[in-house]
């Protein structure tokens, strides 16, 4: 009897392990070089070490999310990506004078987009004070070698946004951190959805 409980509480040890090894990561990198081998998309991380955008060679969008961190005895578990399909094409979308955008799955809080512009260097929100830093927006030549991608904007907002108040929640700016006019007065909105 004795023998058998030791080798159920070996085996249940082993699974226990097993399962955290697969599932789980001890740094957030981890879980970042994982989602880099098991996909050939692109990966441009944003400021949330949590979040990651892919975008696959024909130019379709995909949110990545480390959904859950646990704590583990001492230390704090992350675990693996979940990808979220969109509906958003960097090829297929008309960005010609419109902002394209979506929210991200699952109550995140956070607005990603694509615009195009040869002007656009930063993303601030209007009621920004002077000590805070405008956001950092990412060119998808960056990423992508592929002609139609010239002057494609890909931006990521910490908050979720309707269509209907995007244009005045959000500036996009220049080099000089100056507003892009031509963006807030002209440009259209269309709103995408995760799959």
């Amino acid at each position: 009897m004795r023998k058998i409980l030791l080798w159920l509480s070996g085996a249940a040890v082993t699974f226990l392990i097993v399962y955290l090894v697969t599932g789980y990561h001890t740094t957030p990198s981890g879980a970042s070089e994982e989602l880099q081998q098991s996909t050939d998309s692109k990966l441009i991380p944003t400021v949330d070490e949590g979040q990651v955008i892919l975008i696959d060679e024909n130019g379709a969008l995909s949110i990545a999310l480390m959904i859950t961190e646990r704590r583990f005895l001492i230390n704090t578990l992350y675990r693996d990506f979940e990808i979220f399909p969109t509906n958003l094409n960097v090829f297929d979308a008309d960005l010609d004078r419109t902002i394209a955008f979506l929210n991200a799955p699952k109550g995140w809080e956070h607005t990603y987009g694509l615009v195009k512009s040869k002007e656009v260097e930063y993303l601030e929100s209007p009621g920004a004070h002077e000590f805070e830093d405008a956001l950092k927006v990412y060119p998808l030549t960056d990423y992508m070698n592929n002609s139609n991608a010239e002057d494609i904007i890909l931006w990521s907002y910490p908050q979720e946004l309707e269509k209907d108040t995007l244009q005045s929640s959000l500036h996009f700016l220049d080099a000089n951190e100056e507003l892009v006019k031509e963006i807030e007065n002209e440009y259209a909105i269309e709103e995408f959805f995760v799959k």
